[in-house]
């Protein structure tokens, strides 16, 4: 898995997924309120600032990270973002091919 690369081996990292055929706005309320414990593991994993985009089925998240392999060994070790993942699962396009386009923080 490889995520869209903006150039830089740190700094602004761009991850796109699918939503789910009417998922859309589900998706967009849930991350109007990111859990408090994926936002602390966000923090501490390096992550400088991040946005979320929704443009119909696409899903775009952006990451200004200080290390994006650090940043992504520690995402993927927090409880917290498994929890958040797998709940955030159903809303995901399960078709995406995750080797070219479905790229989560957590794998």
């Amino acid at each position: 898995m490889s995520p869209a690369r903006t150039g830089a081996r740190d700094g602004r990292r761009r991850l796109h997924d699918e939503a789910a055929p009417g998922a859309e706005a589900e998706y967009r309320e849930r991350h109007a309120v990111v859990w408090a414990e994926v936002l602390a593991a966000l923090r501490a994993a390096g992550c400088r600032s991040h946005t979320t985009y929704v443009n119909g089925l696409d899903l775009l998240g952006v990451f200004d990270v200080l290390d994006f392999d650090r940043f992504r060994a520690m995402m993927d070790a927090s409880p917290g973002n498994a929890r958040w993942q797998a709940d955030m699962a159903s809303l995901i396009d399960p078709c995406t091919d995750p080797a070219t386009c479905r790229l989560h923080i957590g794998r």
